[in-house]
């Protein structure tokens, strides 16, 4: 048993059965990105770019590899310089992507930067590795060197990394994406705990790329299933009747919006409008915030809840966190942003600023008249995921100048009575 391990291990460590397995991976990826660039229609924003980047980039790889290992074997290229160490870069790049491929499938800024400086520490690796291997006697192996085991020890923390980040956070096919990571770790250990003798390749790992590559096609459910979700959400339910109210004029409503008209004090005013709003547009929450200085946070006067009929605090936020919004609030314009497209990681930020678990869908509506940009009402759905259309956002387009007049002479001191 252990004669015929070895005897297939030096089937795809040596030419040419070495340039059959780097093949074989190219195919594997080559018909993952095939079937994602067939399933794009309809793919959510933010994913199919980055299945389609991280599909080319482990593509390239292969390339790389297959036509270096091509050139070795007719002798343009001397195998035992160059050939081990791409190898190890290769394998460790392949890693790096496909832990992001497995565990970040819409955009993350702090997993894009940490990406990229991964594959600048490979990139860096491999010029180290191949002069210091160069440096060795003519004829020796290479694995098993303490060259060999910098490339294991560090392809096995970036597995580790990616294991830990699919059982903690368990992205969509995790499960997956877990068994493609496994197999890459177990090839690994078995190359270090039981090293291919007098070889510069790992039989072991090129085993467990053979096993996991083949899954990469997975990838593209990702794909499938946001489009059926999508789907379902748009389609209207066979037993509704009637459409849900996007808009409210009960006597709650009508009673907030005519306390504004008896002129209260600035905080009574900006309490007072933010529950009629909420309650006129069946919003959640409705926060009043303030247009930001170009340097200061952005604030959020006060708010109201309209699910448990509580008055919120004000907050502060780091304008860095919520470009999108910090932009909307300082030019007056309005926006719409949803919790299932690119701009999750402002809204998670508003969700984590404001206490909440999800922020939902959010919907600015510009306190703005030709003069002067006095802030902004920012409506959330983190209980009703209720998806703010264009029409919401026009809503209350009429009343918006006779609003910012309201809250700017609320905000003009009280003169002295005069005796």
């Amino acid at each position: 048993m252990f004669d015929l391990i070895q005897e297939i291990f030096k089937l795809i460590t040596v030419g040419p059965g070495n340039l059959v397995v780097h093949l074989a991976l190219a195919i594997s990826v080559m018909a993952a990105l095939q079937v994602t660039l067939f399933s794009r229609r309809g793919a959510p924003p933010g994913v199919f770019p980055r299945l389609v980047l991280g599909l080319l980039l482990l593509l390239i790889a292969q390339f790389v590899q297959f036509l270096a290992s091509g050139l070795a074997w007719q002798g343009l290229l001397n195998p035992q310089t160059f050939l081990p160490s791409l190898d190890r870069a290769v394998i460790a790049w392949s890693l790096v992507w496909l832990v992001w491929l497995w565990g970040f499938p819409r955009p993350s800024r702090a997993a894009d930067v940490i990406n990229i400086l991964s594959n600048i520490i490979i990139l860096l690796m491999l010029v180290f590795s191949v002069s210091a291997w160069a440096q060795t006697a003519p004829g020796a192996s290479f694995n098993n060197t303490w060259v060999d085991w910098g490339w294991s020890l560090f392809s096995i923390f970036i597995l580790l990394v990616g294991l830990l980040f699919l059982l903690l956070e368990r992205p969509q096919n995790w499960n997956i994406g877990l068994a493609v990571l496994g197999l890459n770790l177990a090839g690994l250990v078995i190359h270090l705990v039981w090293p291919t003798p007098g070889g510069d390749f790992s039989g072991a790992i090129r085993l467990a790329q053979l096993c996991s590559f083949p899954l990469l096609p997975a990838l593209t459910q990702r794909l499938h299933s946001a489009v059926s979700a999508k789907a379902a959400e748009n389609a209207p339910a066979e037993s509704a009747t009637v459409e849900r109210r996007r808009y409210s004029a009960d006597p709650r409503a009508v009673y907030a919006w005519l306390q504004l008209a008896t002129h209260p004090s600035a905080d009574e005013l900006h309490t007072t409008l933010t529950r009629a709003v909420a309650q006129t547009m069946l919003a959640d929450l409705c926060y009043l915030a303030l247009t930001p200085d170009p340097f200061g946070d952005v604030v959020l006067k006060t708010g109201y809840d309209h699910i448990r009929d509580e008055v919120l605090p004000s907050v502060r936020i780091l304008q860095n966190r919520i470009p999108a919004i910090t932009s909307s609030l300082q030019r007056g314009r309005p926006l719409r942003l949803s919790a299932s497209e690119v701009t999750q990681a402002e809204l998670s930020a508003l969700a984590e600023a404001l206490g909440l678990e999800t922020s939902g869908n959010l919907l600015i509506i510009p306190l703005a008249t030709q003069r002067k940009v006095w802030g902004g009402l920012l409506l959330l759905s983190p209980y009703s995921q209720r998806v703010w259309t264009a029409n919401d956002q026009t809503y209350l387009l009429t009343t918006i100048e006779t609003l910012v007049e309201l809250l700017q002479r609320a905000d003009q001191p009280t003169p002295a009575p005069t005796p």
